[in-house]
């Protein structure tokens, strides 16, 4: 930091301005800021409905492929509490059993990329070892 320059507290960060800012300026940047977490927030939320739909999707698909049909909900649910087993191991591997035979497997794994113009969120990458 140079001698013109002071960190002012925002609502989500500090930032480093010239002293003579004025009032006015550190309630834009408060502003900035605090949209830009909003929409942070908000994709976020909408990756993670995204992946859960899609991860969903994924599980119906692999039922209905191996002779598994269901009528409504009511019948999905019954089946899943009667007949699978969810194996949850601490690699964050997930196997999907009917019957004792393994119908998928996946990474519950989510890694965040932000190359300061671009946002991503990796899903279901096996995790990096130590």
């Amino acid at each position: 930091m140079q001698e013109n320059e002071k960190r002012i507290p925002l609502k989500y960060g500090t930032a480093v301005v010239d002293k003579n800012v004025k009032p006015e300026t550190i309630e834009a940047l408060n502003a900035m800021a605090e949209l830009a977490y909003n929409k942070v927030s908000e994709l976020r939320t909408s990756m993670v409905q995204q992946t859960i739909k899609s991860r969903e999707d994924q599980l119906l698909g692999k039922l209905k492929e191996n002779g598994f049909e269901f009528e409504n909900r009511m019948e999905l649910v019954h089946f899943l509490k009667t007949r699978c087993l969810l194996e949850r191991y601490p690699n964050q591997l997930n196997v999907l059993r009917v019957d004792g035979r393994i119908l998928c497997e996946w990474w519950e794994t989510v890694r965040y990329e932000n190359d300061g113009s671009k946002f991503t969120c990796i899903i279901g990458e096996p995790p990096a070892s130590n």
